[in-house]
């Protein structure tokens, strides 16, 4: 039975097409600012969904160029899959990026229609609305398995309080597939399932019912509950079950290690949350009269439950893999039920003030311990926290952290001890209005640091972001001499016509995607291909950082000075030279800590220009470099060359035919005086080696 009078839930109709706007407003505002961020950002998550749901959607399977993925949930890949039919990779993201806002803007759905039970459809808006305003919602801006995960989730724990207090029903088994789809789409939400067993098990029943209430769901529990064992034996006995996840049951974290963690992704719900709802609902569980509430028991149980095994899981993730900051994605799931309960309990009049005044300033101590951002993408609560607290008052994130709290939570207090009738809603207004505050704050924030981010990385990218696709027609071979740039993972995420990758024997895999073959070159600059792929076409991609490679008979197809150029060639391709020019490709500078600083520094260079070069016939090597108003001095080998302060010095360089080597040393390692060329005449013939 709802905790709501059948009168109330007819008048409801007017409540879900109000219900059905903010949804829409959600979609439309997540749109706009997904359309503002051009490119991926989270590596390696956005670029291994976007290329598996790629392949999927032109006939393929969960592969990428050749090489398996042990994806273990790819429900999420199948559902933005049609994006990549509707033409070029671009277009695919704008459209997985507008499928992100709808889906995950659906757990506004379950979360409104749990909390009406409790509190009627009106003021069922107010978690319903918070749940997709925090800034968990950044992630709409992506292609990550969390924007279909969070829906799902979330409704499967909804559907689970129903389970309870309405025991022997089919929400049950409803609240179970809900459970298992979310673990398609994310396997870590496969938590959900011991997270029913437990939750059935551990609610309290007024007047002694328990024992029917495990009757009346004993096939649910015991299903639930094996599985759950099942599942712990499997992942232990054979980790691979666990395919990317593997290393989280095969290297156990350290205890210093996992109690840290435990630490940090308590902090990271507590601000993700809004501050206030933890604290309020400890209350609430303080109070005896709470528990007497069948409705109640049930939600704090599941919220409990929920919060306790996702922040374990994640603790143990985040430990495992050493990572020293908590990372808020992985415990978004508890955020639409703590936002019900705690509305349902300060509506109800079952927190105490002085027990909510005791826990603010619990919790607002232990956050005093939190250490500072170390992680903007993973800690955009805290990161907005920490910002607006430096700036307004010179605070560490920690304090920040712990002010807000004291102070968000003062207000939550006051407004309870509003006299007569009022208090309670009054101390739901002010539930509403301090957590709603503290999600604009980290919102703005947030978001402002993503699309700042985007757009600085943005910069380095030619126009078209699909310009490898549409330099030519054919399939892309990519040669990489030393080390692919770091540009790599977007140029491979937009243009699909790079079949094969290829690295020297000393050449970097970092970075690189999909099979990998080799090329070797020979004496004489033939290049020997070897490994799985297929033949190399006649087109190839080079992005080499430092490392310019030319081929004999090349014609340029696009050329860029950042992301490197495509070159297509008749017959078997031989080099001609590797250039080793002085200076990085441009690049921003990012910090991921503290305030999240973007700059663009001075380009990283070194003192010196190397090649080797493969020539039939020997020839000059013309250097070209434009002055920047000081004196400096080329030297090669003996003989030293004045580079002129204004204009381009040609510093000319004879080579023999063969293997000659070219080595050029340079009085600077800044990037002025800029390199303007670098071409080699032969028999009257110029032709540029860059």
């Amino acid at each position: 039975m709802s905790d709501v009078g059948q009168p109330e839930v007819a008048r409801a109709g007017r409540w879900i097409v109000m219900l059905a706007g903010f949804y829409a407003l959600a979609v439309v505002i997540y749109g706009l600012l997904g359309a503002s961020q051009e490119i991926p950002l989270i590596t390696p998550d956005e670029f291994t969904y976007g290329h598996l749901a790629r392949s999927i959607a032109h006939g393929g399977d969960t592969t990428f160029r050749g090489e398996a993925n042990d994806l273990r949930a790819a429900l999420y890949i199948y559902a933005v899959a049609p994006a990549w039919l509707i033409g070029s990779a671009t277009k695919a993201y704008s459209a997985a990026k507008i499928e992100g806002a709808f889906l995950l803007s659906l757990a506004i759905v379950p979360t409104w229609f749990l909390a009406r039970r409790f509190v009627g459809p009106k003021l069922a808006l107010i978690p319903a609305v918070l749940c997709i305003a925090g800034s968990w919602m950044t992630t709409s801006a992506g292609v990550l398995t969390e924007n279909l995960a969070y829906p799902l989730a979330t409704a499967a724990l909804a559907v689970l309080v129903i389970a309870i207090t309405e025991p022997g029903g089919r929400a049950g088994w409803v609240a179970l597939g809900f459970a298992l789809l979310a673990s398609w789409a994310r396997l870590q939400c496969v938590v959900l399932i011991p997270i029913m067993a437990s939750a059935l098990v551990l609610t309290p029943r007024p007047g002694g019912s328990r024992r029917s209430v495990l009757q009346a769901n004993r096939r649910l529990v015991a299903l639930a509950g094996g599985v759950s064992l099942l599942g712990i034996v499997v992942a232990l006995a054979d980790p691979g079950a666990l395919g990317n996840y593997t290393v989280l049951a095969k290297d156990g974290p350290s205890m210093a290690g996992f109690l840290a963690a435990i630490g940090h992704q308590w902090v990271g719900l507590v601000v993700m949350a809004g501050l206030v709802p933890v604290p309020i609902v400890l209350a609430a569980s303080l109070n005896r009269a709470a528990w007497r509430d069948p409705g109640v028991a049930a939600l704090l149980t599941v919220t409990w439950a929920a919060g306790a095994i996702f922040v374990l899981q994640s603790a143990w993730a985040i430990a495992v893999l050493h990572a020293p900051w908590h990372i808020q994605r992985y415990v978004e799931y508890v955020v639409p039920l703590l936002l019900t309960t705690t509305v349902v309990v300060t509506n109800r009049g079952l927190v105490a003030r002085r027990a909510a005044a005791a826990a603010v300033v619990l919790t607002a101590g232990l956050l005093l311990l939190a250490p500072g951002v170390r992680q903007v993408i993973e800690e955009r609560g805290a990161f907005a926290l920490a910002l607006r607290g430096d700036d307004v008052l010179g605070a560490s994130a920690a304090l920040s952290m712990a002010l807000a709290t004291l102070v968000a939570g003062g207000v939550w207090v006051l407004a309870a001890l509003w006299p007569g009738g009022a208090r309670r809603a009054g101390a739901v207004a002010a539930l509403a209005l301090v957590t709603g505050t503290v999600f604009l704050v980290q919102d703005q924030a947030g978001w402002k640091w993503q699309l700042d981010f985007s757009r600085a990385t943005r910069t380095t990218y030619p126009r078209d972001l699909t310009w490898l696709d549409h330099a030519g027609k054919g399939p892309v071979a990519h040669l990489i001499a030393g080390a692919s740039a770091g540009h790599l993972r977007i140029t491979d995420f937009f243009n699909r016509d790079i079949e094969q990758v290829y690295l020297t024997p000393q050449a970097s895999p970092v970075g690189v995607r999909g099979q990998i073959c080799s090329w070797v070159i020979q004496p004489a600059g033939e290049i020997a291909f070897s490994g799985p792929c297929k033949a190399p076409a006649q087109r190839f991609y080079f992005d080499d950082g430092f490392a310019h490679v030319s081929l004999y008979g090349e014609r340029v197809e696009a050329r860029d000075p950042i992301v490197g150029k495509v070159v297509r060639v008749s017959g078997a391709p031989r080099v001609r030279s590797i250039i080793n020019l002085p200076c990085q490709a441009p690049a921003p500078s990012i910090s991921f800590s503290g305030r999240g600083a973007i700059s663009h520094p001075p380009r990283q260079c070194a003192p010196q220009i190397q090649g080797q070069l493969f020539l039939d016939q020997p020839g000059t090597v013309e250097l070209r470099f434009r002055g920047d108003g000081a004196p400096h001095t080329v030297i090669v080998g003996t003989k030293r060359f004045p580079v002129a302060e204004q204009g381009v010095t040609t510093v000319a360089v004879r080579v023999s035919a063969g293997a000659p080597t070219l080595a050029v040393q340079l009085d600077w390692d800044v990037p002025t005086p800029a390199v303007a060329g670098i071409d080699l005449v032969q028999g009257g013939r110029r032709s540029s080696l860059l």
